[in-house]
């Protein structure tokens, strides 16, 4: 089994990605990965957790957000809030705004920003630090939402707009049903 430096193992990181792909996400996962589907507020709430060590997670949360607009935000908010996620819930937020072009989720946003944060911290480190040459890759490729959110991320906003593009296209079935 493998672990990583938070303690998650393996498995419920292969748990939370097929709960996010049951909701929508375009993310390859293998049968069985979920028993039971935990509820859309509780695989988002994994899913913040695991964006910090998997981009295709962190590129599909906007995707999973705007496919269920019907999410209780003020339950992922408190979620989010008890793994320590809030601030990521925050960019997050605003980032499927910004690519859905509506403003569903700028309240719930904009009532997570933390004024004391104020250095910008690697997004996919869990202790924010940076290895060498990650940070000058972070500062040339980091969405401005990303910096309004203190984070620096070698992911540009392209990149979260071509996820998104895949993830809510429109699908064409070619078979008879």
């Amino acid at each position: 089994m493998t672990v990583s430096k938070k303690g998650e193992n393996a498995p419920s990181n292969l748990r939370a990605r097929a709960a996010l792909a049951f909701y929508g996400a375009p993310l390859v996962v293998a049968d069985g990965d979920v028993a039971a589907t935990p509820t859309l507020e509780v695989a988002l709430a994994d899913g913040l957790r695991l964006a910090h060590s998997d981009p295709s997670v962190a590129g599909n949360l906007p995707v999973v957000l705007a496919r269920n607009r019907n999410v209780d935000v003020a339950e992922l908010t408190r979620l989010a809030l008890l793994r320590g996620e809030g601030q990521a819930l925050g960019l997050f937020l605003e980032l499927t705004d910004e690519l859905s072009g509506e403003r569903r989720f700028t309240e719930a946003a904009n009532a997570l920003r933390d004024g004391r944060v104020r250095r910008l911290k690697n997004f996919f480190s869990f202790d924010g630090r940076f290895k060498p040459l990650e940070r000058d890759l972070a500062e040339m490729n980091t969405p401005t939402i990303a910096r309004r959110w203190h984070f620096l991320m070698n992911i540009s906003t392209e990149s979260f707009r071509s996820y998104f593009r895949k993830g809510t296209a429109p699908t064409v079935s070619l078979c008879r049903s």
